[in-house]
């Protein structure tokens, strides 16, 4: 029994570490996001301010 318990925390505690390295490979968390465009005010400046 004390097999059996040692064995599925060693299990347990691999599949916690495989699972975070796939993740930090993927890139989530870890990367920054894309710069945004510029404001809406800059690009939006000829348009009219009334509604059609």
């Amino acid at each position: 029994m004390t097999w059996f318990l040692a064995l599925l925390v060693v299990l347990a505690v691999w599949s916690a570490v495989h699972l975070s390295l796939l993740i930090h490979r993927d890139g989530l968390g870890s990367r920054r996001p894309p710069t945004s465009r510029a404001a809406w005010s800059d690009a939006t400046h000829s348009l009219p301010s009334h509604r059609f």
